[in-house]
């Protein structure tokens, strides 16, 4: 039996080894490195039940907000999980439509609670 995919895009390498070898357990795990690299992932792992947006919200960073956004407008049907600990996107995610925001520590609770 194949295991949900999970996709991770990253505006920086900050996701831990615990989060990964927690989620790994369950899941099958692709990591997007870069928030430019997205849409071909995206393309390629469509199926993903959960996207994780983790990102630094450090200033200089690319805004998580457009990728987000064009990932709703292609009619992703699974859960997105926005993970911040600055907190600097929370609102915006909100407004299109992007619920599940926590910290990283809440990450793998949220996903453990969504869990198709």
């Amino acid at each position: 039996m194949n295991k949900p995919k999970i996709l991770i895009i990253q505006d920086a390498s900050i996701i831990g080894t615990e989060f990964l070898k927690i989620l790994q357990k369950k899941y099958e795990i692709v990591i997007c490195p870069v928030l430019n690299q997205w849409e071909e992932l995206f393309d390629s792992n469509s199926d993903a039940a959960y996207i994780v947006f983790d990102v630094s919200g450090d200033e200089t960073m690319a805004s998580p907000i457009p990728i987000a956004q064009a990932i709703k407008d292609k009619r992703y049907r699974g859960e997105i999980v926005f993970c911040s600990e600055s907190g600097r996107y929370n609102g915006e995610m909100l407004e299109i439509g992007v619920c599940n925001i926590t910290d990283h520590d809440g990450a793998v609770e949220i996903i453990q609670g969504l869990d198709i």
